[in-house]
């Protein structure tokens, strides 16, 4: 039932004059899209920017606030923009080259990739600005959804809590915002500190980590060793500051420094092996390849071995899913390398214990083989399945998904999802990437509005016992192909739902 609306259109195949309604099952929308010309492209709030590529999306701690960082173009020294917003609709926050609303005089330069924001409506980015003093040119800025005053909650030359004197570095990044409001970031190059001891982890009014200082618990091989480097992206806090997530190295042998830290103890660790495996974490890039924490404090990490590079993806310690095993009960399709040499692509949780993994399959037709598993028990998205671009309820947009982009993802407690992905169109010819939501079962709603209201009690009054056939929208209780009276129950039932 969660893939119904998608397999639906995909039984009439992918021709490019095929018009699929969306119908009580899954619904796969764009948010943004980076199709040159298409009104999804357009960046709101900047009139003739369109978006070109986007940034990993934060989520949070619960309901469907997110922010991110998006690019107008595709090259690096193209401009980006900070947007903020909620389920399908967002607005634009800042853009780099206008002047700095915080700062008079400035003008913002480079905006962070890592962002947050909060149940409440409460955000925090990272800027860098020109005109200014370079000494203080580097910020944290606050914000709220619905509200375009900006403020500073961190300034380069502002002293580092705990360290009198000590001013902090010109890298200011890995910024997220707590539940309460409190912000944790990672500053680099604190004024005032040796070299090999300036790199800091704050929480709030804290420094919880400090390079060459703090030594995490649980290493491996008999030694340890202090914080040598934390990698870009690998530092996490949950959303009530009771769990820390670290990614990076120790100094030391290169052959087993990078490691995985949660709560202070080590739980993964290069040439170190993972219960259940035989080969040990292979290193560099590819041995911990991510690590991300929820906002409940559950964490994911994904990696390779050495001795065949068996891909794997770990959840709070145990492993999930790995190359070579079935992606899921009752299939013979398995975990596979896919053209990176990389089996998996993504993966996301939420407060309730649910959670996807993006990856690639054994799956012989190319163009089927990248997929979105729910618990490791359903697949929910496939590539090739159809995008519904400008959420007009039916996918008659000519544009099918064409692959998960990297660590690009999150999903909510109502079972959304929330990434980045590749479009194609039904010809195969890529159309650019987009913003996608997947929303689950929207019960009641019969023609993809994802509201249930008179429009749907209409629908199924005029098909009144007629005979719809399996999969139609408005036959909603039980596939029977009938529409009568369970059906009209199971509307008035989710009267009134909005489920967008």
């Amino acid at each position: 039932m969660f893939n119904r609306s998608l397999s639906v259109c995909l039984a009439a195949g992918l021709a490019l004059s095929v018009v699929c309604v969306a119908n009580a099952g899954t619904t796969l929308r764009a948010i943004y899209t980076a199709i040159p010309g298409d009104p999804t492209s357009q960046v709101p709030g900047k009139a003739g920017a369109e978006f070109g590529l986007f940034e990993r999306p934060y989520r949070s701690e619960s309901d469907e606030k997110w922010i991110l960082r998006a690019r107008t173009g595709t090259f690096i020294a193209d401009e980006n923009v900070i947007i903020a917003g909620e389920g399908g609709v967002g607005d634009l926050v800042v853009y780099e080259g206008q002047p700095a609303p915080w700062a008079p005089g400035e003008v913002i330069s480079t905006l962070d990739i890592q962002c947050g924001i909060n149940a409440a409506g409460q955000f925090v980015f990272g800027s860098n600005t020109n005109n200014g003093p370079n000494d203080a040119d580097e910020y944290l800025i606050t914000g709220q959804l619905g509200s375009s005053a900006l403020t500073v909650a961190l300034r380069q030359d502002d002293e580092v809590p705990g360290f009198p004197g000590v001013t902090h570095g010109d890298l200011i990044d890995d910024e997220q915002i707590l539940a309460d409001g409190t912000i944790a970031y990672r500053t680099i190059n604190a004024v005032g500190l040796p070299s090999d001891e300036d790199t800091l982890l704050v929480v709030g009014d804290t420094v919880i980590v400090q390079e060459g200082i703090t030594i995490p618990a649980g290493q491996l091989f008999a030694f340890m060793e202090p914080w040598d480097a934390f990698d870009f992206q690998g530092f996490y806090v949950s959303a009530d500051g009771s769990d820390v997530l670290i990614d990076g190295d120790v100094e030391g042998d290169t052959i087993r420094d990078e490691m995985t830290v949660y709560n202070g103890t080590v739980v993964l660790q290069e040439s170190g092996v993972i219960s259940g495996f035989v080969n040990p974490i292979a290193g560099g890039f590819t041995g911990i390849r991510e690590s991300y924490m929820m906002s409940n404090g559950d964490w994911f990490s994904r990696g390779t071995n050495s001795g065949g590079g068996q891909d794997w993806v770990v959840r709070n310690s145990l492993p999930v899913a790995a190359t070579g095993l079935a992606i899921h009960t009752g299939t013979t399709e398995k975990f596979a390398d896919g053209d990176s040499f990389n089996t998996f692509l993504a993966m996301a949780g939420n407060n309730l214990g649910d959670y996807v993994i993006a990856c690639f399959t054994d799956n012989a037709d190319p163009n089927r083989n990248t997929v979105l598993l729910l618990n490791r028990v359903e697949v929910i998205l496939r590539e090739g399945d159809p995008v519904d671009v400008d959420n007009n309820g039916a996918y008659d947009d000519d544009a099918f998904l064409a692959g998960f982009h990297e660590d690009q993802m999150f999903m909510t407690d109502n079972g959304s999802v929330y990434f980045i992905a590749f479009l194609r169109d039904g010809m195969g010819a890529a159309l650019g990437e987009a913003f996608l939501r997947l929303i689950p079962d929207c019960v009641g709603d019969t023609n993809g509005d994802l509201i249930v209201d008179v429009d749907d009690l209409n629908n199924i009054l005029s098909n009144w016992l007629v005979n719809v056939g399996v999969g139609s929208p408005f036959d909603l209780a039980n596939n029977d192909g009938i529409v009568d009276v369970d059906d009209l129950n199971v509307a008035l039932s989710a009267w009134g739902t909005n489920c967008g």
